[in-house]
């Protein structure tokens, strides 16, 4: 098995059900946790800043070169 077979995806839903059982929040607690902790995340990526959590990740936007594509419901070229 490879390293992309073995990985699993956590989705928000499971760091909630994380948060409940390790923090002892209620779980409209823990969703309000982790939708606070995802806001703010937004909220500074948004002013252009970075975001260094240390010993677990860093967020940063990275601007792309616009391409062309196609509206796949009218054929439209778009960009």
């Amino acid at each position: 098995m490879n390293n992309q077979e073995s990985k699993t995806t956590i989705v928000k839903s499971d760091l909630v059900d994380r948060v409940y059982e390790k923090v002892g929040f209620t779980r409209q607690e823990a969703v309000e946790a982790v939708e606070v902790l995802f806001n703010e995340i937004k909220t500074v990526l948004a002013k252009g800043e970075n975001v260094r959590i240390s010993n677990f990740a860093s967020f940063y936007l990275k601007e792309k070169k616009a391409r062309n594509a196609r509206n796949p419901k009218t054929g439209e070229p778009i960009q």
